[in-house]
Parts: C-alpha cells; sequence; structure tokens
C-alpha cells in the first residue's frame, strides 16, 4: 500500500533533506513556499501548524524548550517535525510530533525516563486501559474518527507492568481499507497511562470507487490464488543432538491476491518505489567467501589439507584457475592473479575456494570471488564486482523481454549439480545496461524444493556474470508422498475455515476499489495432515494471544486476583474455574511457569517440587501441599540457597512447629514477602493448596515483588 507520507521517509527526509529550521517556539521561520518549495492551498503557516498540533497531545509545563524543521517531498508535499524537551533535559526526555501541511498528526513519540517503581502487575483491566487509549488518539487524530469512516480496534496487548500496544484498522462503510493503520504504544507511568508511539499511515485524500460485489466469490478467488505443492525443510533444534530438518508437503499462496469482485480478475495494488534487488552476496563482502565461510565448512588441518591435495580425485588449484578463466561469462582476465585460495569439506564433498583481483584502483579495480567442487570444477558460488546502477520502476522490463533472455544455459553448463531445477521467479531492469536476476528451485517428485536453490544475476547485454550461486540441503528425513496429498480444492477450504476471504478497499490507480483477499497474504496448509500451520515450524495455526473468563468465581474471596490473571492469559481453559477445588501438580506448574517466565526460573519448578533433578517423571494429577507450594515458588525464583541455611528462621505462624524443616526458611521467606499471610494465625502447611490459593500465592508474589 502506498503511504502518502511515512515515518520512515519523513525521518530520512528530515536527517538528509534541503532546508531545515531550529527555533524557540514563537520564532519566525521562512515558509516552505517562501524557499521555493510547492505548498497546498491549505497549508497552514507554522504558528498555525504548532497551535494545531498542541491542541491535540499533552505536553507537560516544563517542557518549554521547542524545535521546528520540515522537508520537502519530490511531490512536493512539505512534513513538519515538532519537538519538545524540558529546560533541564538530563535524562534526555523529547516528544516528537511529524505532522503534515495542514497540520495533521502522522507520528509521534515520547521518550522518557520511566519511574523505577512501577507496578509489577497493575490492577487495572485491560478493557478500561484500552478505551483510555483510544480516546486519546481520537483526540490526536479527529480526521480518521468520523461516521461511516473510523477505525475499529484490531488487536491488542497489554502485560503485567502496564505497558502495551494497539492496532486499529480503517473501515469505510463496514469494509476494510487495506494498508490504512493506526499502530500505538503506551505504558504506565507515575501512576498514569501515557502514549509513548504513535504512526498513522491514513490516506486523507483517498477516493472509493463504487462498492459492488459478484457472485461465486470463493470458488474464482481459488483458482486466483492459484497456491502450489512445496517440499519445505523445517529444522527442530535440540540442545543435545543439534539441528534436525525435516521436509514437509505444503499447499503455499505468497502474495495472495486481490481479487475484483464484479470480474475475477486481479486488482494490482498501487505500491511504493521497487526495491533493490540484492545480487547474492550483497555488501560487505563477497558470497563465495560467505559460502567457504560457513559454519557448516569445517575448515581442514594442514595435515588433512596435504593429504586432500594429493589425492587424484581432486584438481589442483591451477587447473581449476585454468577452466575458470576459459569461461567467458565470468570476465577473469589475465591481469587477475589468485589472492587466496582454501579447500572445505562438507558432506564428504570437497571445494575450493579462490579469490581473484588485479592492482588496479578506483573503476579499474576488478575482484572475483569462486567457489568450485573441487573434484569436478563445477560452480558452487561466484561473486564478481560487475557493473551497478539505480533501480526504478521507469526501466523495469517487461514479461516478453524477459522472456528473451536466460540464464539457465549458463547454470546448465557450469553450475555444480544443476539437474531437474525450474524457475521460479525472475526480474530485470534496463538501463545502460540490462541486468536480470533469476531465482531456481530444485524438483523433488515433480515439486519444488525450497531447501535446492539457485540464484544467477548476469548482463543481458554482454552474457558477463556478476554472481551466482547454488545449495542444496540435504534433509534428515523422507521427502512426504505427493500421493498422499490433499487437493488444492481441499487444502483452501481448509485455508479458507481459519482464514475466511475478506472484502477490502485497496488502492488501485488512485483509487480505493472494492477486491477480496485472503487476511494473511501468505499462507501454509499442510499437504498431508491437511491444516493450517506455521511457516517456521509447521504447528497448527491458533489463538494469537488468550484471554481467560470464567463462569463460576463471582463473588469469592480470589475473583479479582484470577481475573487480573486471566485479562494476561494466565489460567485455565473451560470456561470454569473451579477455585475451591485443589490444585493438581500439572495446573499448578502451568501456572508458576506463566507467572514466573519473565524473570526466568533459578531452579526449574518441576525439580523445585521434589521431582526428581529433570522432572520428568511426576504424576500430573498429584496433589500439592501449602509448605510444598510455597517452597517449589521461592526455590523457583532464585531463594533456594537462602532458604535452605538452618537456625536462623521463623514464620510467627502459631502452627509453625508443623512445617517441615526443609520447608521452614521457604515459607518464611515467603511471608516476608507477602507470598502468603496464613488464616486465624496458622498456615496449616500439610493442607492441600486449591486453585484460588495457587493463584493468591503468585499473585501475592508478582504484586510484591
Amino acid at each position: 500500500m502506498k503511504r502518502k507520507v511515512t515515518a520512515a521517509i519523513t525521518s530520512l527526509a528530515l536527517l538528509f533533506g534541503g532546508a531545515a529550521s531550529v527555533m524557540a517556539e514563537g520564532a519566525a521561520v521562512s515558509s516552505p513556499a517562501e524557499v521555493g518549495n510547492t505548498a497546498s492551498d491549505t497549508q497552514l503557516s507554522r504558528d498555525e501548524i504548532t497551535a494545531k498540533v498542541k491542541s491535540r497531545i499533552e505536553i507537560p509545563e516544563d517542557y518549554t524548550e521547542f524545535t521546528m524543521d520540515y522537508s520537502t517531498g519530490s511531490d512536493g508535499s512539505v512534513v513538519y517535525r515538532l519537538s519538545w524537551e524540558p529546560v533541564e533535559n538530563i535524562n534526555h526526555s523529547d516528544i516528537s510530533v511529524s505532522a503534515d501541511a495542514e497540520g495533521r498528526i502522522l507520528s509521534y513519540y515520547r521518550y522518557t525516563r520511566y519511574d523505577d517503581s512501577s507496578e509489577a502487575m497493575v490492577s487495572d483491566s485491560r478493557d478500561s486501559v484500552i478505551a483510555q487509549m483510544t480516546e486519546t488518539i481520537q483526540t490526536m487524530l479527529p480526521e480518521c474518527f468520523t461516521e461511516g469512516d473510523t477505525y475499529t480496534l484490531d488487536a491488542s496487548t497489554f502485560n503485567m507492568d502496564g505497558s502495551g500496544t494497539a492496532a486499529y484498522i480503517r473501515y469505510k462503510d463496514g469494509i476494510k481499507v487495506w494498508g490504512n493503520e493506526i499502530n500505538i504504544r503506551f505504558v504506565k507511568n507515575d501512576g498514569k497511562y501515557i502514549l509513548t508511539e504513535l504512526d498513522s499511515s491514513h490516506d486523507y485524500d483517498a477516493q472509493f470507487g463504487e462498492n459492488t460485489d459478484g457472485e461465486n466469490i470463493a470458488e474464482r478467488y481459488r483458482e486466483l490464488a492459484a497456491g502450489k505443492l512445496q517440499y519445505n525443510l523445517i529444522y527442530d533444534y535440540d540442545d543435545e543432538n543439534g539441528s534436525t530438518r525435516t521436509p514437509v508437503l505444503r499447499y503455499v499462496i505468497t502474495d495472495a491476491p486481490f481479487m475484483d469482485p464484479v470480474t475475477g480478475e486481479e486488482i494490482i495494488e498501487d505500491t511504493e518505489a521497487p526495491y533493490l534487488i540484492n545480487s547474492p552476496g550483497g555488501s560487505g563482502g563477497s558470497s563465495a567467501e560467505a559460502a567457504a565461510d560457513s559454519t557448516m565448512r569445517e575448515e581442514l588441518t594442514p595435515e588433512e589439507l596435504e593429504e586432500i591435495i594429493t589425492l587424484n580425485s581432486l584438481m589442483t588449484a591451477d587447473e581449476i584457475t585454468a577452466d575458470l578463466r576459459a569461461i567467458p561469462e565470468l570476465a577473469i582476465s589475465d591481469d587477475m592473479t589468485v589472492e587466496s585460495s582454501r579447500i572445505y569439506k562438507t558432506d564428504d564433498k570437497y571445494y575450493m575456494f579462490l579469490s581473484f583481483e588485479n592492482d588496479s584502483e578506483g573503476d579499474d579495480y576488478s575482484y572475483r570471488g569462486v567457489t568450485v567442487n573441487a573434484q569436478n570444477g563445477k560452480l558452487v558460488d561466484f561473486y564478481g564486482n560487475g557493473d551497478y546502477y539505480a533501480y526504478s520502476s521507469e526501466n523495469e522490463m517487461t514479461e516478453e523481454e524477459l522472456a528473451e533472455v536466460s540464464g539457465e544455459e549458463f547454470l546448465t553448463k557450469y553450475a555444480d549439480g544443476f539437474e531437474d531445477y525450474s524457475i521460479t521467479n525472475k526480474s530485470g531492469y534496463k538501463s545502460e545496461i540490462t541486468r536480470v536476476h533469476e531465482y531456481y528451485n530444485k524438483n523433488i517428485n515433480g515439486i519444488p524444493y525450497t531447501g535446492a536453490t539457485a540464484q544467477i544475476t548476469y548482463n543481458a547485454d554482454t552474457g558477463e556474470v556478476y554472481s551466482m550461486s547454488i545449495v542444496e540441503t540435504i534433509p534428515d528425513g523422507e521427502f512426504p508422498d505427493p500421493d498422499d496429498a490433499i487437493s488444492y480444492e481441499t487444502a483452501f477450504d481448509t485455508l479458507t475455515s481459519v482464514y475466511p476471504l475478506t472484502p477490502v478497499f485497496v488502492k488501485s490507480d488512485g483509487v480505493y476499489k472494492k477486491a477480496y483477499v485472503l487476511p494473511s497474504r501468505s499462507s501454509y496448509v499442510d499437504a498431508i495432515e491437511n491444516m493450517v500451520v506455521n511457516s517456521w515450524d509447521n504447528t497448527p495455526i491458533g489463538v494469537s494471544e488468550t484471554i481467560y473468563t470464567y463462569d463460576d468465581i463471582s463473588g469469592h474471596w480470589a475473583e479479582n486476583m484470577i481475573n487480573q490473571f486471566g485479562q494476561f492469559g494466565i489460567g485455565f481453559e473451560g470456561g470454569s474455574f473451579r477455585p475451591d477445588e485443589y490444585i493438581t501438580a500439572g495446573d499448578f506448574i502451568k501456572l508458576t511457569e506463566a507467572v514466573v517466565s519473565g524473570r526466568g526460573y533459578a531452579v526449574p519448578i518441576t525439580e523445585s517440587l521434589g521431582f526428581g533433578e529433570n522432572g520428568n517423571d511426576y504424576d500430573e494429577t498429584a496433589l500439592i501441599t501449602r509448605e510444598k507450594a510455597v517452597t517449589a515458588i521461592i526455590k523457583c525464583v532464585g531463594y533456594s540457597e537462602v532458604a535452605e541455611l538452618e537456625g536462623i528462621f521463623v514464620t510467627g505462624f502459631a502452627d509453625e512447629d508443623q512445617i517441615s524443616p526443609e520447608c521452614l526458611g521457604s515459607c518464611a521467606i515467603a511471608k516476608g514477602m507477602g507470598i502468603i499471610s496464613g488464616s486465624g494465625g496458622n498456615f496449616n502447611p500439610k493442607q492441600n493448596v486449591t486453585r484460588a490459593e495457587a493463584i493468591s500465592m503468585l499473585y501475592n508474589y508478582k504484586i510484591n515483588n
């Protein structure tokens, strides 16, 4: 979605743009129009902009140091940056706002050194805090909240310390306006909630087309999206055994299209300027060096190196150099000498890396970094400092022009193991030279495998290759049989049951048109298990944030504590809490881990409960006494050594003599920390702990420590 002004562009423009002014509030400054920049008819004066912005935000009384500067975009639009700081800014606190020429806030940032004595767990409800933040942004951005064209809360987070985030999506006549969002951060400081960041991508000049609809939306969209079968690798990391690489078969939809509901055709979204194509290797060194220095390639000892070089199966550096010079596309001229060569071994294959340089400087300097299979001399990785130039949409090659050129012949002839590869992406730009980049995947069982790739970037006018690489990762398991895969139609139905097609307004040719799109534009469906999964670990898509509410705690003494934890996702599923039932070891472990996770465990909770060093063998249904529960919490949070000291602890409970000696220290520390207080002067250490009592212990630990 092309944004009229983004915070990132604004920041760069302000850093590297043209004229800028810094002044005390109230001082005069030339307007952008007076210094030769284009201004809109509705552009306000500097004082009017300042007054308008100040009326919409809260500025502390001591924030009297004011600065203002501006920048002008290529389209003549002006963006102002206003900053306020305290007179004595010891903590480098400031408030920064970017605004357009009509004084409308585009972004807001407030930095302050927050109070170190902030609460460990706030007692405010998530709903009330989010409502307060919503009122704040409605004041700051009133033009974004109008009848029939407004913003609705899409997602929010709320942490125990009172910090959080909220995201708002624009809706026009009940339909989402794609790319128009407001994102905020907030925090509780000195007893009140303050906004710390805001970024708005609201398109104030939006023009909307007719709100039309069509028939057979899902069926037509399924055909347009054209999900493809793909083998992906899932990495499973294990501290003891390292990582395993498991291949999975999935239907993949990337960059899900926007579909015109009437015609069923794709609507092309207006986009920002094209990104630069990064050649393999990128900046900061060659890809050949990176490949050679990969942690997967262990450098050989001098003894091993001497032995390998003598092997008849390996080519010498001189032989490889001669073969490389004979490849015209690499342009390794006679004045380029071998500066270094190294041999590496991976998966029983031997590779040689060579670097070539000439003695020239400046524009005449040439470098080539090459990695080859040392047994056959085939290319694995290549990087050369060829010609570069700026890309722009004005010189992007058409599909017809791209079809006339190809680097496949070069890869087939010179790349190591380039068999059964098919092209998956191709792009190119024409300027002083014609530069083309191609991306390939290897096919397994006729299906692209993303763990085996080949890339090449070349000059289509001369044939010179600037970079290439070929990499194949060998999995630790078998590739799933495609004969066991579900159909694409079934996969699409499964996908849309999790991500229903959404009507949106998308900007195309300057006008917002109604379209349908998948909410998650990159989606994955396991083709064997028939489930929507995450891209990184292939686990089923779950609820991103859980809030627990219960129907059996109204009026209970622990109601508030249970609800407080529930709004932070700490609790139990099922709708009922059963507060007066005894808690099981499994449920106690779950609660304690959730509460202590942010700090980290000094002793694993299973071990602190006495279930052995690894805590693997225990009965999840076992009940826990009050003294054992308290001792587990104290050990888990890091007071184990202190609690084990003998002869120094007194709890003050009337039934202290009933506390087991190994639990006495923990119970005394817990009482001092406010975790427990007893009942009627007693602690009842041997009594099993209830679910409500467990919540109470953990709640008291959190708010007091």
